[in-house]
């Protein structure tokens, strides 16, 4: 149930296309079982009709569902009626607006006045341009010529309004000859045309089939004045008619939307000749106001093509009234004399075309004066042609979009179908059928699409759901990557289901990359703002598949400040590490565990105690990125620094000597000695904790140390300097040196072979007392 509560407007759709082909199949069925002859008489009392009381059952409900379906034309052209008097009342109006034109002078003057004072300035700087000319004698001809323009020009231009309300005036003339030629006894020109096209005849039941059609007759003429109610009152009354024939209610329907048709027709042609006359009215009085300044312009060096399209724009439009009513005339007249010639029946009836085709003759004029219009150059009927025409299409794309269209996305968005090639092929089939139906419907909701992707991102969620299939197919391809997060999570807070049929429509119809693109874009909106504790927290709270995708989604930052969270938990470090081998490509892994190095190079205590917990991707990217100092810290403060050294080793060997350089216990893995190590080390930042696991280390410094070392170990402090000077002091106190400096730096140069200390211990005797405590 829930499933065709969904899909109403489809299955809505289809039953319309169902009742529409069961009323012309049935039609034809009923039609072979009538003789077929040319004229036949009236039945006699008694006789036999063609009714289906006897019939089968489908036969009786066809009867009714014909009658229905003609009801509705009924409801719908009285609605068209309505608003034909509407419009047609504007168009008279506007008629009336342009044969009175005089009526908008007092506006007119008055911007006229302002124009002519401007122009007025103008033929100031052009007779000082002319002096000036003259004057310097510079193309005395030209200056002549102009003076001559100048003269004339002065003169006209105090009366542009006069010259242009007299051309107005002789075309609405001529106009006007055609305007009450086109009125008998006073009425409305809509009424004229209305009554001329016989649209009256609906109800005129008198066929030349001799169907007898009273009863359809007085139900719908019962109805009549129900207006809105119209439709329930004929369909009320339809099914009280058990005895009427099954001709009959076909007839019925079909000179209901017939005329339902051609009375739309022509209230399109009434609509856009409203719009051309109001339009006339409006540019006549801007360039009746602006007429000084173009005339102005025909003496103005390289500004006559202004004078001349303002020259050429007055006389289309001036001119576009008359040819306009002249030929409405025409077709008014011309379908009047002929459906005055033609039998009373209605235009529906196949014996007597004469009617039908009268009136077509007649629209196709009356749409050929808008074409006049439109060949005139008249300003807004390019305008005005194009959404009548794109209105037109629209309306016929409609039922194609929201049927088989409709079906055709709903198909192509159903998991079941799309789990079959059949399924795929049929899906797609119907769906090309109902794009190629929709037509321009769907280029206009692509049009709304365009639009709305450049509203304010807030407004998104609320008009998408009204841009089609098709719209919002092209809305989701033209939102920016940056924008796209912030639209889903609005969506799915106003509208749950088109935000899963939009995440559907994602994966059947734009592609899994798009699919994925979205998700990411959603997850990362999910995610602004957080970082540390509460990203790692809000990451937490999901199971690990979301957990997946979720750090796909994120970004190079997040992601690291995601490991450095996760980084004591060995676990999940193996998940990151499986997940960006899995989910990542080789450049976005690069960047992960680069950016992984970096941020937990911020903390290097908490590398130090963790660091051989971590997977290997992890451990290269923190030697990789870690600076000299970096390193240092992290070797002086971990519980296994050989291992260490040994991983530096292995990944960038390069930078051992820098670590070694405060651990000189090691020296043996870089292929030197601690004494090597201990002369360019710097002893302040070696750390207590390797002096004490080294016993023999404070004796090899002592004995090794350069001088610039001393004061380094002295202002140092801690073990290291208790240590060392206690060695150095081990040094001086034997019993062949017995604390002489001499004697010491003696025993620095030949024993220990260290220049540096003994040529201290010469040269500065009192800062090496002080220093050694001695």
């Amino acid at each position: 149930m829930n499933f065709f509560i969904k899909n109403k407007k489809v299955f809505s759709a289809l039953a319309f296309i169902a009742v529409f082909v069961i009323v012309f199949s049935v039609a034809s069925y009923a039609s072979a079982a009538v003789p077929d002859t040319k004229a036949p008489a009236p039945a006699p009392a008694g006789a036999a009709t063609t009714d289906l009381q006897g019939s089968p059952w489908w036969s009786w409900a066809a009867k009714y569902a014909v009658g229905a379906f003609g009801a509705i034309g009924v409801a719908f052209m009285q609605l068209l009626a309505l608003f034909a008097a509407l419009v047609g009342g504007v168009f008279d109006y506007a008629v009336d607006m342009n044969l009175n034109f005089s009526t908008n002078m007092g506006v007119i003057t008055d911007g006229w006045k302002i124009s002519r004072d401007i122009a007025n300035i103008f033929f100031i700087l052009v007779l000082l341009s002319i002096a000036i000319m003259t004057i310097l004698r510079v193309s005395s001809y030209q200056a002549k010529t102009m003076f001559f323009k100048f003269v004339v020009v002065a003169l006209l231009i105090n009366f542009s309004l006069s010259f242009g309300l007299i051309l107005i005036d002789f075309t609405n003339i001529l106009g006007k000859g055609f305007y009450e030629a086109m009125k008998p006894g006073g009425q409305s020109i809509s009424t004229t045309i209305t009554s001329g096209a016989k649209l009256q005849s609906v109800w005129n039941f008198q066929s030349a089939s001799a169907v007898s059609q009273s009863n359809f007759q007085s139900i719908v003429l019962s109805a009549a004045p129900a207006g809105i109610g119209t439709l329930y009152n004929v369909i009320k009354g339809l099914f009280g008619t058990a005895t009427d024939t099954f001709e009959q209610a076909v007839a019925f329907a079909k000179i209901a939307w017939g005329n339902t048709i051609l009375l739309a027709v022509l209230l399109f042609v009434m609509i856009v000749a409203t719009a051309f006359l109001i339009i006339r009215i409006a540019v006549l009085a801007i360039l009746l106001v602006v007429s000084p300044i173009a005339f102005i312009a025909m003496i103005l060096p390289k500004a006559e093509h202004i004078w001349q399209k303002w020259w050429s724009t007055f006389f289309s439009h001036a001119f576009f009234f008359p040819a306009f009513l002249f030929l409405m005339y025409f077709s008014v007249t011309f379908i009047s004399r002929i459906s005055n010639a033609t039998q009373a029946s209605n235009f529906m009836d196949a014996n007597n075309p004469a009617l039908l085709m009268a009136y077509f003759v007649a629209v196709v004029m009356m749409i050929g004066s808008l074409i006049i219009a439109k060949q005139m150059g008249a300003y807004g009927a390019d305008a005005v042609m194009k959404t009548a025409t794109t209105g037109r299409q629209w309306v016929a794309g409609y039922a194609g979009s929201q049927t088989i269209g409709r079906l055709g996305a709903r198909l192509q968005q159903s998991q079941t179908m799309q789990k079959t090639n059949i399924g795929r092929r049929f899906s797609a089939a119907v769906a090309g059928v109902g794009s190629k139906t929709a037509g321009s419907y769907q280029k206009t909701k692509d049009e709304k699409a365009e639009w709305l992707s450049k509203q304010a991102p807030s407004e998104w969620a609320k008009g998408y759901k009204g841009l089609g299939t098709s719209g919002r197919e092209k809305f989701l391809q033209s939102i920016p990557e940056q924008a796209r997060g912030k639209f889903l999570a609005d969506l799915k807070a106003n509208d749950p289901s088109m935000y899963e049929s939009t995440m559907n429509t994602l994966k059947v119809r734009l592609g899994a990359k798009q699919l994925k693109d979205f998700e990411k874009a959603e997850m990362q909106f999910g995610m602004k703002g957080l970082k540390g504790s509460a990203l790692a927290t809000h990451v937490n709270s999901m199971n690990p598949d979301e957990q997946k995708k979720t750090f796909k989604a994120m970004d190079d930052i997040q992601r690291s400040d995601l490991s450095n969270e996760w980084a004591s938990d060995s676990k999940k470090m193996a998940d990151l590490n499986d997940w960006a081998n899995s989910e990542l490509d080789l450049a976005e892994q690069g960047k992960f565990f680069e950016a992984s190095g970096r941020r937990m190079l911020q903390d290097t205590n908490k590398i130090a105690s963790i660091f051989d917990s971590l997977p290997e991707e992890f451990k290269n990217a923190v030697i990789e990125k870690g600076s000299k100092e970096d390193l240092q810290r992290i070797a002086s403060q971990t519980a296994a620094p050989d291992k260490f050294i040994d991983d530096i080793m292995r990944r960038a060997p390069t930078k051992a000597p820098d670590v070694i350089s405060i651990l000189p216990s090691y020296a043996s893995k870089i292929g030197k000695t601690t004494s090597q190590v201990i002369v360019t080390a710097d002893l302040t930042k070696i750390p207590d904790s390797h002096v004490a696991a080294n016993p023999g280390l404070a004796k090899e410094i002592a004995q090794n140390m350069r001088s610039k070392q001393v004061q380094q170990v002295v202002d140092r402090g801690g073990k290291l300097a208790t240590d060392v000077l206690a060695e150095i002091k081990a040094i001086a106190n034997q019993p062949h040196i017995g604390k002489d400096l001499k004697k010491l730096a003696y025993e620095y140069e030949n024993v220990h072979k260290n220049t540096s200390m003994a040529t201290w211990l010469r040269g500065k005797p009192n800062a090496a007392k002080s220093a050694l405590n001695l």
